[in-house]
């Protein structure tokens, strides 16, 4: 199955008896979907987030025959449906009249400043899909509903005649028509679908993912809830068994019924993490999902576009071109992929300063992603293993404990930020045995700076984006201190959050320190 299983699947239809046949098509295959006919009124209050395909019909009022005003009609919708933080999704255009408007809506809803860009558009004629009921459809089967009642009374055949004779002149179906799925119609979809992410097939793999994490999530409540006999006394002894597990997790018999509940929760995704691993091990992935397309980053002045393109020659090394308007640009022709930062080199203006961009942001994607991956800045004021928090320094002592980590200390360290890390163990957290906070000191230092001199300190942290630069952490194991819980917690809300696999990293290189036994050496 290649459409989402997780709900994430949007019909958009002003006549809901077209709709209707592709809802109960989709239900039959086990998906769920959404609908909104675009009355405004009807569309959700605020925009959804995970939304991963949309089925739209092109024309959603009958009296617009003007392609523009069709085209923003329906962008209007997906501004309201389509929440800017809800990731890529697939729009599927479909009509039962010829797409004379889908060109103008491709390039409505392809424009960056409309928010609602999908990472692919796909065509489909509704009238391979549906098909509309005629007047002897529904006569057909009325009559037979008829008659069958009828058969089983006591009149005569003549009377029954009579009486279909007269069904057959004088009944006329409903004025609005009715629809109802082809026999092919999802797996018609399927295969449009299909065949556009042949172009754009990683996409596949999230929706894939998204499946799993659906099966692994059922299976884990399943796991969990089959322990206990579906019977009239399920609901209380289920209560004892997550109970228990909160109590496992911290140790105490007596805790507010909210906490215990939290703690089991935070026992299932131990469970969940592993029935997703192993989902994923069995997995036979499509040969469409393949990781051998470059790398494109572009940008425009006035009506010339500009590309850096990165790719794999022949060879297996990685090399990079830049081009204008897609032909090589001033011999740009193939580099080094560790020399694109000389790209630019030669050009002057609007031309290099573009350039120079375009190298910046395709150098900044591992930080950005290194960030996503593992630091959290949206938090709240809760003090938890991995909160990271900014300590004042003055401008004197910062030079002097800079030398602790560097040979030399720059001019200018206002980019040079002292931190202490929340390095209390996860169990002591989950379990509500602090008695104190255990804490390790290290510094946020701009990558372009000098790296640290060699030392008893943590040095793997991945680059990382704060406010568009670029910055990196290392902490030194030497400053490991413990102060009162209360201290800490009354530091107020923190910079930011390590998550827990690059923190189990530093906690781990600190116990390496902490446990090395040295040896005796007489020279």
């Amino acid at each position: 199955m290649i459409l989402p299983k997780n709900g994430s699947i949007v019909i958009i239809d002003d006549k809901i008896n077209q709709a209707l046949p592709l809802i109960n098509a989709l239900s039959g295959k086990g998906l769920s979907t959404t609908f909104y006919t675009g009355i405004e009124e009807y569309l959700p209050e605020s925009p959804l987030e995970g939304t991963r395909l949309v089925i739209a019909d092109l024309q959603l009022i009958d009296t617009d025959n003007d392609a523009h005003t069709i085209a923003m009609r329906l962008v209007q919708i997906l501004q309201k449906i389509i929440s800017i933080k809800n990731g890529p999704y697939i729009l599927l255009i479909w009509s039962l009249k010829e797409s004379f408007y889908a060109d103008e809506v491709k390039r409505e809803v392809s424009k960056k400043e409309n928010n609602v860009v999908p990472i692919l558009m796909v065509e489909l004629e509704k009238s391979k899909c549906i098909e509309q009921v005629t007047k002897d459809d529904k006569l057909t089967e009325f009559r037979k509903k008829v008659m069958e009642e009828l058969q089983k009374s006591t009149l005569e055949s003549t009377g029954l005649k009579l009486i279909e004779a007269s069904i057959n002149s004088n009944w006329m179906p409903d004025e609005e028509s009715e629809y109802r799925i082809k026999s092919n119609a999802i797996k018609l979809i399927e295969q449009n679908i299909e065949e556009g992410l042949k172009k754009a097939g990683v996409f596949h793999l999230f929706v894939i993912w998204e499946n799993l994490i659906r099966k692994a999530g059922y299976l884990t409540v399943n796991t969990v809830c089959s322990t206990i006999e579906y019977t009239d006394l399920w609901e209380m002894n289920m209560q004892d068994v997550l109970r228990r597990l909160g109590r496992a997790r911290t140790g105490k018999n007596e805790l507010p019924d909210a906490l215990f509940l939290k703690e089991s929760m935070t026992t299932f995704s131990g469970s969940f993490a592993d029935e997703l691993e192993y989902e994923i091990r069995k997995l036979e992935l499509p040969d469409h999902i393949r990781l051998e397309f470059p790398f494109s980053i572009s940008g425009k002045i006035s009506d010339d576009q500009y590309s850096i393109d990165i790719f794999i020659n022949d060879k297996g090394i990685p090399k990079v071109r830049l081009l204008k308007n897609d032909e090589v640009f001033k011999g740009k022709e193939v580099i080094k992929l560790d020399k694109i930062n000389s790209i630019s080199n030669g050009l002057e203006g609007e031309e290099k300063h573009m350039i120079e961009d375009l190298v910046k942001r395709y150098s900044e994607i591992p930080a950005i992603i290194n960030t996503k991956l593992h630091f959290e800045f949206d938090v709240h004021n809760i003090h938890a293993p991995g909160n990271i928090y900014k300590r004042k320094v003055i401008d004197e002592k910062k030079k002097e404990y800079l030398k602790s980590y560097f040979d030399s200390v720059p001019e200018d360290i206002l980019d040079y930020h002292f931190i202490e890390l929340e390095v209390s163990p996860i169990c002591d957290y989950a379990n509500k045995k602090w008695r104190k906070s255990r804490l390790l000191s290290g510094i946020v230092y701009p990558v372009s700076s000098k790296k640290p001199k060699p030392g008893p300190f943590y040095k793997e942290s991945p680059e990382i984006i704060i406010e568009d630069k670029k910055y990196s952490l290392v902490f030194n194991y030497l400053l490991f201190k413990a102060l009162d819980v209360s201290d800490v917690e009354g530091r107020g809300k923190p910079w930011f959050r390590i998550k827990r696999e690059l923190l189990l990293d530093i906690i781990t290189g600190l116990s390496g320190h902490i446990n090395r036994p040295g040896i005796t050496t007489i020279i």
